[in-house]
């Protein structure tokens, strides 16, 4: 058993769409509890040339990081590590400099894959997590 604060996030890489719990917060004082998982999903396309030409994607072939803005406008990135090829299950272990100042740190993912020998990334929305203060700040 561990103390860490596990929110899940799912990316669906077609539409570059975030679905994230309604609040991510961290406390200021928590201190190796903060984690992020992330599933990407691909949502098929209905078109049957679409399904026959894409290429069979494997979540070996994926990277994702992790963009965020500070409170204070610093800007911060780090790698999610994949833990689970066959669902596609990547994790994050936001590090003390992602929750060092209280407040409210905008984010984003860059998803990179290689198809064909060339990188393809997309830019998902927005999302968003908290810092907040201990009774001592």
């Amino acid at each position: 058993m561990n103390l860490n604060k596990d929110y899940i996030i799912t990316v669906d890489v077609k539409s570059a769409t975030v679905a994230t719990p309604n609040k991510m917060n961290f406390y200021i004082t928590d201190i190796k509890t903060a984690n992020i998982f992330a599933q990407l999903v691909i949502n098929d396309s209905n078109s049957e040339l679409i399904k026959r030409y894409a290429p069979i994607e494997n979540a070996q072939d994926y990277k994702i990081k992790l963009r965020v803005i500070k409170p204070n406008n610093e800007f911060k990135e780090i790698e999610f590590l994949l833990l689970n090829q066959l669902e596609a299950f990547f994790m994050v272990d936001l590090t003390e400099d992602f929750k060092d100042i209280i407040g409210t740190y905008k984010c984003e993912l860059f998803v990179d894959c290689i198809v064909n020998n060339e990188l393809e990334r997309i830019t998902t929305a927005s999302f968003r997590y908290t810092v907040k203060p201990s009774i001592y700040n």
